[in-house]
C-alpha cells in the first residue's frame, strides 16, 4: 500500500524530460534510477514523492509543474484515437473512470471522491492515507492533470476551481467541456432531427451499412423536411475546407441525414445513377472509402477541422 506502480515513476521522469531536464539530477540518491527502473515494478510512495518535487523544483515550481501535466495530454494518444474516444466517450465518463478505477487502482496510498454536482460540472476530491507522506507539489501535478484529460478526446481543457490544495488533500470543482460523443449531439438536435441522429448511430455500427441505412431511411426519414441548421452548418465548413462543389455539398447533406441514392436524386431532381457519381466523386475528396466513413468523419469534426 505504501508503493507506486514503476510504470507511473516513468512517466513522471518522461514528464520532466519531455520539458527538457536532465533526468540523472531527478533520481540522485533513490534506489533506483533510468536503466533499472524498466525491471522494477514498484518503487517506494516516499521515493515517488522526492520525484515528483524534485520535478516540480526543477520546472521552476509546482504551478509550472501542473502546467506541463496538463500539456502532456495532448500528445498522450495519436490524433484518430482521440477522434474516436471524443465520439464515444464524454469528459464526465473519462472523469469518473480516472477517480473512480484507474486512480484508487494506481495510486493505493490514496483515496478518491468524484461526486456530479450539475450536469456541467462534478467535484473530484482526492486525500493521503494516514500512514503516508503528503505532497503538495503531487496536488499541483493533479490540478494540471483534471484540465488536461479532456485533451485525451481532443477537446479544450477543463475549467478547474481549487477549493482546497494542501500537503494532504485537494478538492476541486470541475467544468469539463462540452461533450462531442454521439450521443450527445443527439440530445442537442431538435425532436424533428431525432430519427436522423438514430440513423446516423446505425450507419455507424450496422454490417451493410448502406444497405440499412436505405431500407431505414425509407421508413423514418421525411426527405421534403429542409436540413437542419446543424448539417448545413457543418456542411458550409467542408465544402470550403475541401473545395466541393455545390451539387457534392447537398449530397454530403442527404447522405449524412440518412437518405439513400433514390431519395436524394428524387430531392435534387436528377437521376439516381447521378448522385452515385456525386458521392464517389465526395468521398475521394473526403479521403474515405465509403458512407460509415463519411458519416463518422462528418460528425466527429474530422472533416471540417
Amino acid at each position: 500500500m505504501n508503493e507506486v506502480a514503476a510504470a507511473l515513476v516513468r512517466a513522471m521522469i518522461a514528464l520532466g524530460t519531455g520539458a527538457g531536464l536532465d533526468p540523472e539530477p531527478l533520481v540522485e540518491g533513490l534506489s533506483f534510477d533510468e536503466r533499472s527502473l524498466p525491471k522494477l515494478k514498484r518503487v517506494r510512495w516516499d521515493e515517488y514523492c522526492v520525484l515528483v518535487e524534485r520535478t516540480a523544483a526543477a520546472l521552476g515550481g509546482p504551478e509550472q509543474l501542473a502546467e506541463v501535466t496538463a500539456k502532456s495530454y495532448a500528445a498522450a494518444l495519436p490524433s484518430e484515437v482521440r477522434i474516436v474516444f471524443r465520439t464515444l466517450v464524454s469528459p464526465k465518463v473519462l472523469y469518473r473512470f480516472m477517480f473512480t478505477v484507474l486512480n484508487p487502482a494506481a495510486f493505493p496510498a490514496m483515496t478518491f471522491e468524484y461526486r456530479d454536482i450539475s450536469d456541467n460540472q462534478i467535484f473530484i476530491a482526492a486525500k493521503f492515507r494516514d500512514y503516508v507522506r503528503g505532497c503538495r507539489d503531487f496536488n499541483h501535478c493533479s490540478v494540471g492533470a483534471i484540465q488536461g484529460a479532456p485533451l485525451h478526446l481532443g477537446l479544450p481543457r477543463a475549467e478547474v476551481e481549487v477549493e482546497e490544495l494542501t500537503d494532504r488533500t485537494l478538492r476541486v470543482r470541475v467544468t469539463p467541456p462540452e461533450s462531442q460523443t454521439l450521443l450527445a449531439r443527439v440530445r442537442r438536435t431538435s425532436a424533428a432531427d431525432l430519427r436522423d441522429a438514430s440513423l446516423r448511430l446505425i450507419t455507424l455500427f450496422a454490417d451493410d451499412a448502406r444497405v440499412r441505412a436505405d431500407s431505414i431511411a425509407s421508413r423514418t426519414i421525411t426527405p421534403q423536411r429542409p436540413v437542419s441548421d446543424e448539417i448545413a452548418e457543418r456542411v458550409r465548413l467542408v465544402e470550403a475546407k475541401l473545395g466541393l462543389t455545390r451539387r457534392q455539398a447537398e449530397v454530403l447533406a442527404h447522405v449524412v441525414r440518412g437518405l439513400s441514392n433514390k431519395e436524394i436524386g428524387a430531392l435534387l431532381k436528377c437521376a439516381e445513377n447521378t448522385v452515385e457519381l456525386h458521392l464517389t466523386q465526395l468521398l475521394k475528396k473526403c479521403g474515405v472509402q465509403g458512407r460509415v466513413q463519411l458519416v463518422a468523419r462528418f460528425w466527429t469534426d474530422e472533416l471540417g477541422a
